[in-house]
């Protein structure tokens, strides 16, 4: 990124994230150019509960432990696939899902054959 540039960067990610950074970049830009520094230009007072509940909100618990997670090599090597830590980012996530009952009567006429056979 440092050689190339963010443009060269988002150009060359994956669909999913280069759209998103299209997207929501100009959103950024445009808060933190047009409102934010404005209001900082401007004296505005600061909203003390907006960085209260930020600072509070449990979605840092989980990123901390992503970044813990996170790989230390380049994501493109494919021989550290399956030593991969994000495979420990993985089971976290799955261990944390809700737990939905999803049971069906055996006799359920989707229920494959062989699944009905066997009581599963």
């Amino acid at each position: 990124m440092r050689a190339r540039g963010v443009a060269f960067m988002v150009d060359n990610c994956l669909t999913t994230a280069r759209l998103g950074s299209r997207k929501w970049a100009p959103r950024f830009d445009y808060i933190l150019t047009q409102q934010a520094l404005v209001a900082v230009d401007n004296n505005t007072s600061i909203n003390r509960d907006l960085i209260s509940n930020f600072l509070s909100d449990p979605v840092h618990g989980a990123i901390e432990v992503c970044v813990q997670l996170r790989p230390t090599v380049d994501r493109d090597l494919i021989s550290n696939f399956p030593s991969d830590p994000v495979h420990g980012a993985i089971e976290v996530c799955v261990q944390l899902r809700p737990t939905v009952d999803i049971s069906v009567p055996a006799d359920a006429d989707f229920v494959r054959l062989e699944l009905r056979q066997s009581g599963n």
